[in-house]
C-alpha cells in the first residue's frame, strides 16, 4: 500500500478512535475509553510496522 494512503487511512482511524473515547468517556463505566485508545493506536502502528499479506518477494524463474 502506498505511503500517502497509509497516512490518510492512519489519520482516518485515529480520529474514529478518538471520537470512539469521547463517546465511550460520556458514560462513567469502566476502562472501555482507554481500550479504545490503545486499540486505535495498535491498528496505526501495526499499518505501519507489519508487511501486507499477499506480497512475494520471490522471484519466479
Amino acid at each position: 500500500m502506498p505511503a500517502h494512503l497509509k497516512a490518510m487511512l492512519s489519520v482516518l482511524v485515529g480520529v474514529v478512535a478518538l471520537v470512539a473515547y469521547w463517546l465511550e468517556g460520556q458514560s462513567p463505566e469502566g476502562p472501555a475509553p482507554w481500550i479504545i485508545l490503545a486499540l486505535g493506536a495498535f491498528m496505526i502502528v501495526a499499518m505501519w510496522v507489519f508487511p501486507e499479506a499477499g506480497k512475494d518477494k520471490v522471484k519466479k524463474q
